[in-house]
Parts: C-alpha cells; sequence; structure tokens
C-alpha cells in the first residue's frame, strides 16, 4: 500500500507541478505576446481577469495538492531527519532552499495580477511590461524548482 500511495501522491504532485508552471510557460511565451498586438490596453486586463478567474480554482486545488501531498513525500522520504534540521544532508538542504524558491513562486504569481493588471486597464503601458517580467520571473523560478527537485531526488 505505500507504494501506490507513495506513486499515487508523486504523480498528483507532478500534475500540481504541470498547472502552475505550465500556466505561466503558456502565458508569458504563447498567449501573452499575441494578445498584447491584438488588443488594447483595457480589452486586453478584461481579458486577462477574465483568465485569471478561470485558474483560480486549479490553483488553488494544485496548492492543496502541493500542500498534501508534498508533506507526504518529505516525511516518508530517507532522507528526511526531523523539523528543523536545515543543514542535515544535502537533501535536507536542497529541500529548504526549493521551498524559499516555492514561496517566491508564490508570491510573483499572486501580487503582479493585482497591481500590475489594474494599472495597465487603465492604460499605464509599463504596467503590462512589469506584468510580463512577473510572469517571465515565475517561469524561471518554476524551473529552477524543478531542477532543485530533480538534484533533491538524485543525491
Amino acid at each position: 500500500m505505500s507504494f501506490i500511495l507513495v506513486a499515487f501522491s508523486t504523480w498528483l504532485h507532478t500534475l500540481a507541478t504541470i498547472i502552475m508552471i505550465g500556466y505561466f510557460a503558456f502565458a508569458s511565451l504563447i498567449y501573452l505576446p499575441v494578445l498584447e498586438r491584438r488588443f488594447q490596453a483595457q480589452a486586453l486586463r478584461e481579458l486577462l481577469a477574465q483568465v485569471s478567474a478561470r485558474l483560480r480554482p486549479w490553483f488553488g486545488g494544485a496548492l492543496l495538492a502541493f500542500l498534501v501531498t508534498g508533506t507526504y513525500l518529505m516525511l516518508v522520504n530517507p532522507d528526511y531527519l526531523g523539523l528543523g534540521r536545515f543543514f542535515a544532508n544535502p537533501w535536507s538542504l536542497l529541500i529548504v532552499i526549493k521551498h524559499v524558491l516555492v514561496l517566491a513562486f508564490l508570491v510573483l504569481a499572486v501580487v503582479p495580477e493585482r497591481a500590475y493588471l489594474r494599472q495597465a486597464g487603465e492604460g499605464d503601458p509599463e504596467a503590462l511590461r512589469r506584468y510580463r517580467l512577473a510572469l517571465n520571473l515565475d517561469l524561471v523560478l518554476g524551473a529552477a524548482i524543478l531542477l532543485l527537485t530533480a538534484f533533491a531526488q538524485a543525491v
């Protein structure tokens, strides 16, 4: 049963990763560049707000999946030596760094949408540039989180 639970948790954790990082890859690399050329600032803001509203339940589900599966996978990992033993082994160090990046990722996922999209709708071209930068940074952070996860699994 433990094998099945670990496999299912790993699958669900991976699926949540695809949802989170996939959105930023798609938004940053594909649809935002296209939409910027086709829509005026107000229309673009309204469209992005609709996309964001549709995405929120998926993000919420992904966050819940991360919390539950990540906690379980960490607790069953033989390299986990207990809370507060952040530097006890290479795995622990990588996981701490990963979680710091995850927090930065989450902040960048929420703050720019609230701050910059409203300003972009008011015609501020600099706000859209900042929003695009935040999307790109989240994409880079997502890739770094995946890389740290791979290294943690390899040590």
